[in-house]
């Protein structure tokens, strides 16, 4: 039934998710998952009051807090995260900081993601000094999440905490491929093509950081239209180190696109939606069913990518053309 309920929600299918709620409230055992679930949907109908109204429903009082109440206060901050109520989550994660300081990369986290950009920046530098393999893989996630949103405002700041931690480290090959990944966000494709093929030239890469280096190698390949066979013959190596991985199977289906395989990108794209759903990989799948001919099922799939947020501001620019390309020919099966 939780199941069911997410699906129905990922979908707006508002009226369908508040009548399973109604039957999950009276199982037993179920209280927690209900207001957990009621918030959600609160959330997705844009009832901010009500979030945060199901949100104080759950918590302790704060003033008289027990010990055994503080690991509480992790998943409420995470429910408020989830439904996009920030400052609620952080007043969580503060009140839980004061028996967990050690734990202070989940605030640095939260603020990092959702809050003031430069604050969140300076509390990652903060952090970097006691754990920088947890606080620069951060700052290339919050680079990658808020560039559309942000621009260029916290480039620099992210460029020079990945260059500290690799000269800090030069011959640690996960924080050279974290520089890779941040050329990637920013844009520079000429770069990490190069530094990713320097990487592949070692022998000292473990099994997961080699099949990502020649992942991400490969998906760069093919949307800038270079080595195509290449970049198969390096995803293909990818997923057989270390499996068929929901995002490597994305890859394979964009480097199909690029090779023109219509019914193997349609193959590969349906298996890594069904792993994972994300936006992005179902607009893969949309143009996947273009190329092999399947309109129904480009329909389909175009539906799902835009209801989980697709727009032109999320697609990369490398994407920017075949983005504009696909919702023309979208747009003349609808109106059909």
């Amino acid at each position: 039934r939780r199941t069911y309920i997410e699906m129905l929600l990922d979908r707006r299918n508002f009226r369908l998710a508040r009548r399973q709620l109604t039957q999950l409230r009276d199982l037993e055992g179920a209280t927690g998952l209900f207001a957990e679930f009621e918030a959600r949907l609160a959330a997705a109908e844009g009832k901010t009051s009500e979030v945060r109204r199901i949100l104080q429903s759950v918590t302790p009082n704060l003033r008289r807090l027990e010990d055994r109440q503080v690991e509480s206060l992790l998943g409420i901050a995470e429910l408020a995260e989830d439904v996009g109520d920030y400052e609620y989550a952080e007043t969580m994660i503060k009140t839980y900081l004061r028996s967990k300081p050690e734990e202070s990369l989940k605030l640095a986290r939260l603020v990092a993601l959702y809050g003031d950009p430069k604050r969140g920046m300076q509390l990652l530098r903060e952090e970097y000094a006691q754990r920088p393999d947890e606080a620069v893989p951060l700052a290339v996630e919050v680079l990658r999440k808020r560039r559309p949103e942000l621009g260029d405002q916290i480039d620099e700041a992210v460029v020079q905490l990945v260059e500290k931690a690799i000269r800090d480290d030069p011959f640690n090959p996960a924080r050279v491929i974290l520089k890779a990944e941040m050329l990637e966000v920013l844009e520079r494709y000429h770069e990490p093509i190069e530094v990713y093929r320097t990487l592949l030239d070692r022998g000292d890469l473990t099994t997961h950081l080699q099949a990502a280096a020649r992942n991400n190698l490969a998906f760069i390949y093919a949307l800038t239209g270079q080595a195509p066979e290449e970049a198969l013959e390096l995803v293909n190596e990818a997923i057989r180190l270390i499996g068929p991985l929901s995002a490597l199977l994305d890859t394979r289906g964009v480097v199909h696109l690029a090779l023109g395989n219509g019914k193997q990108a349609v193959a590969d794209m349906e298996m890594a939606v069904r792993v994972q759903e994300t936006p992005s990989k179902y607009f893969h799948l949309a143009q996947a069913h273009l190329l092999a001919g399947n309109t129904q099922e480009a329909l389909d799939a175009w539906r799902e990518a835009t209801a989980m947020g697709l727009d032109e501001e999320t697609v990369s620019s490398l994407e920017q053309e075949d983005y504009a390309k696909v919702r023309q020919q979208i747009e003349a099966l609808q109106t059909a």
